[in-house]
């Protein structure tokens, strides 16, 4: 009984949402929704919700600086990481299909003058790449034999793939798929350097926290040296200790 009344709640949000104007609002009500189809094991009705929420990240509004979205993308990715892959698309779709989607959305012209316009698709960009760093979290907990997290009677990705070596390749062809692409926003993004150093800093600390091996030393290396070089043209930069972390994670001279 319980299983039939869920099932029908959840039709009813698959037809209603749509019709709601305000996409935070039914991007919000997207996910909450497949939360709720997950914890009943309504597998299907699951997937369908977060693949039209996904459909619809293009058209959310860039306002707020992106924080709206980087605070939605956290939830969203919090759930992916019991959610279980599919046996036809593979086990990591759904974050292929948002990392397609958040650079829509990042493309996407806002409206208002030149100066305005400018500005916004800056904010954007600096947001999507938030945006990356947090799904290279999920990533990261995907890695791991046993999820940090688990919903009962539902079989996630450690159950289903265990670690197999297929599943961990694509995995880390995923995970630098990331991290190129975030490195490319690194590169090309003018203007306030501090949002620069903001999102090297933060891709620093996710491959230092949460990946090991030859492949994350590598580009922790790389990433380090040029930060150790603007800390010695600007000055001021290292406020939390992420030299130290580096210097005992690669064993790097500061003065390198």
């Amino acid at each position: 009984k319980t299983a039939a009344f869920v099932k029908g709640c959840l039709a009813f949000n698959h037809i209603t949402i749509p019709s709601i104007e305000d996409t935070k609002i039914r991007l919000d009500l997207l996910v909450t929704c497949g939360l709720v189809g997950l914890k009943n094991m309504c597998l299907p009705q699951t997937d369908t919700f977060l693949k039209q929420a996904i459909v619809i990240v293009p058209e959310v509004a860039g306002g707020n600086g992106g924080a709206d979205m980087i605070a939605w993308v956290g939830t969203f990715c919090g759930l992916l990481v019991v959610v279980p892959g599919s046996p036809d698309l593979g086990p990591f779709y759904l974050m292929n299909g948002l990392q397609k989607a958040l650079q829509k959305w990042s493309e996407e012209e806002e409206g208002g003058n030149a100066a305005v316009s400018s500005m916004m698709k800056a904010s954007k960009k600096f947001a999507k790449s938030k945006c990356l760093l947090l799904m290279l979290g999920t990533c990261s907990s995907w890695s791991q034999k046993k999820l940090p997290y688990a919903i009962p009677g539902v079989d996630s990705n450690d159950t289903l793939y265990g670690g197999s070596e297929g599943y961990m390749e694509e995995l880390k062809q995923l995970t630098e798929g990331i991290v190129a692409e975030v490195v490319a926003d690194i590169e090309a993004m003018e203007g306030d350097s501090s949002m620069k150093d903001e999102l090297v800093l933060g891709l620093l600390d996710c491959l230092i926290e949460f990946f090991q091996g030859p492949s994350a030393d590598k580009m922790i290396k790389s990433l380090a040296k040029k930060m150790m070089k603007r800390e010695q043209e600007s000055g001021g930069l290292d406020k939390k200790g992420w030299f130290l972390k580096i210097k005992q994670r690669l064993g790097l001279q500061t003065d390198q």
